[in-house]
C-alpha cells in the first residue's frame, strides 16, 4: 500500500471510531396513562377550573351515532401543576351540581 492509502485509512479510522463508541439515543418516555375519577375528587385534590366549554349541537351530532339522543354538554378543563383533568357532563348537571354527576368516577380523565 502506498502512503496516501495508509493515511486515508488512518484518518477514516479516527473519524469512525468515535461514532461507534457513542451511546444509543435515549428513547422518548411513554406518555403517562390517564386515570378516571369524579369531579368532586379532582376538585378536592386541589385542581383549579381553567375553562368550561359548552359543546355546540353540531359538535355533539358529529360525535354521536345516527339516531342517538343528544344532550347539551360541557367540557371542563382543570389543572394542578403540570397535571390536567378533563371532565365531560351534561350542561344541566353542571349548572345544578347534581350529586350523581359530581361523584361519578368515570366522567373525568386525569393526565
Amino acid at each position: 500500500m502506498n502512503l496516501r492509502a495508509l493515511m486515508f485509512l488512518g484518518v477514516a479510522g479516527c473519524i469512525a471510531q468515535p461514532a461507534l463508541a457513542q451511546t444509543p439515543p435515549a428513547t422518548t418516555p411513554a406518555a403517562p396513562a390517564s386515570t378516571t375519577t369524579s369531579i368532586d375528587s379532582v376538585l378536592a385534590s386541589g385542581y383549579e377550573v381553567k375553562s368550561v366549554i359548552e359543546l355546540s349541537d353540531a359538535a355533539l351530532k358529529s360525535m354521536s351515532s345516527p339516531g342517538q339522543t343528544i344532550y347539551p354538554s360541557v367540557v371542563i378543563t382543570l389543572q394542578k401543576g403540570t397535571s390536567v383533568a378533563v371532565c365531560e357532563l351534561s350542561t344541566a348537571n353542571w349548572i345544578n351540581l347534581v350529586q350523581g354527576s359530581m361523584t361519578n368516577a368515570s366522567l373525568c380523565l386525569i393526565r
